[in-house]
């Protein structure tokens, strides 16, 4: 193993930096396994991003180089920012937390279709009895499907026969867990400040990768690698798009500084994040996307004592400890965020250079008073009128963004 190190100052931020090889992205044969076996253990080295580090440094970034001219973000972290909760009772207030991150899930509060792996493999459990049990499960009742395992054992085939056409029919599940995706409560930003933070991470982390290769590409000893370009500058043209929206509502309105961050945080998160709820520990993966662009993935882990009989104390938790990480006696849960799904039909719909149109963002942002607007197909469909007006990305045609199947544009991975 070598590694290439710097330290340096971004923009008054100080970020320790350490360029490591990277072996491989994935291992078909370790999908959906989460065991640490003697091989995994004699071919691995421990990093601890948290020791030793001095008071002044706020970044500490690993970039992993492959056999190309791309690197990986293999780990940012982010040393000054960290959640806290109003009160004392800490772990009263992530529990509680937690329990209104619980009511925002779908499905049951299952996770019902997650193809990258991070799922695990199929077991017949509990979570399946509950997933056969849930209306929405399959258009038939439960016995009046097949349900099969695939051979890679990281999806269940359901066969049916429709009632119109009496032709057979398919979908597929993983295995199911507690947790899922959701769209956060714009509420919650000013319930949970950290949530700011935590959401500025992703734009914040594009912008130092950003900086970074500039800053180091005069210098002989850095690497000449392209680190994530594709999903650096998916984020950065997000928070681009966010700053266009704040820049034109202020135009109308007139906001103190605590309502602009918020206004920002409103439109940032309903256009460009969709968050998801982990409780169980996550399978060896390849994160997957409808689309096929990459993201930028955000976490953020908490943790709770767990009750003197062991349980967590809330319903529909899975798993006893929880993702695990948290340490003994301990019920930990993650909260991640990802660029969120129909990228291309969102950034038109955002772009400042449609700004002026009828039924654009801006102008349901100067309709309604603020950035809370959703993108919804009505919407959308009211936007596409506009025709030949409209600015699209490149190589992208408003036919292409025209509404089929929503079910098809759902992040699998």
């Amino acid at each position: 193993m070598y590694l290439i190190s710097f330290t340096l100052l971004l923009q008054q931020t100080k970020l320790r930096v350490y360029y490591v090889p990277k072996l491989r992205d994935e291992d078909i044969t370790l999908k959906g396994t989460n065991d640490i076996s003697e091989a995994d253990l004699s071919t691995s080295f421990y990093f601890d991003a948290s020791r030793n580090v001095s008071e002044d440094v706020d970044v500490t970034l690993v970039i992993g180089l492959d056999a190309s001219d791309h690197g990986s973000i293999l780990l940012m972290r982010f040393h000054k920012l960290k959640p806290c909760f109003p009160g004392k009772n800490t772990c009263l207030s992530t529990k509680q937390f937690l329990s209104n991150l619980q009511k925002e899930l779908k499905n049951g509060g299952l996770e019902r279709r997650r193809v990258g792996g991070s799922s695990g493999t199929v077991t017949y459990s509990k979570n399946v009895k509950l997933l056969l049990a849930t209306p929405n499960s399959t258009p038939r009742c439960a016995s009046g499907a097949v349900w099969l395992r695939d051979k890679d054992n990281l999806k269940i085939h359901v066969f049916y026969f429709g009632t119109q056409d009496a032709k057979a029919k398919y979908f597929y599940y993983t295995t199911p867990r507690h947790g899922g995706s959701f769209q956060m409560p714009l509420k919650y930003y000013e319930d949970y400040p950290f949530l700011q933070d935590f959401a500025s991470t992703k734009p914040l982390a594009a912008t130092i990768v950003h900086t970074l290769q500039k800053t180091l590409q005069h210098d002989k000893n850095a690497p000449r690698v392209l680190v994530c370009p594709a999903a650096v500058d998916e984020e950065m043209k997000n928070m681009m798009a966010a700053r266009a929206f704040v820049s034109e509502f202020l135009k109308n309105h007139e906001l103190n500084e605590y309502k602009r961050k918020i206004l920002f945080y409103q439109f940032y998160s309903v256009n460009f994040l969709n968050y998801t709820l982990v409780m169980h520990p996550v399978g060896r993966h390849l994160d997957v996307f409808s689309d096929g662009k990459p993201s930028l993935e955000n976490r953020i882990c908490f943790s709770f004592l767990l009750k003197r009989d062991g349980s967590s104390g809330l319903r529909n938790t899975g798993e006893k400890w929880g993702r695990g990480g948290g340490g003994l006696h301990r019920f930990s849960f993650a909260l991640l965020d990802w660029t969120s799904y129909n990228r291309n039909r969102r950034r038109t719909w955002t772009d400042e250079a449609n700004r002026h149109l009828p039924h654009s963002a801006a102008d349901y942002g100067n309709r309604n008073g603020n950035g809370a607007q959703r993108l919804t197909q009505t919407i959308w469909d009211h936007f596409a009128r506009n025709g030949e007006r409209i600015t699209l990305p490149r190589n992208v045609t408003l036919e292409q963004l025209t509404y089929r199947n929503r079910y098809n544009n759902r992040n699998e991975g």
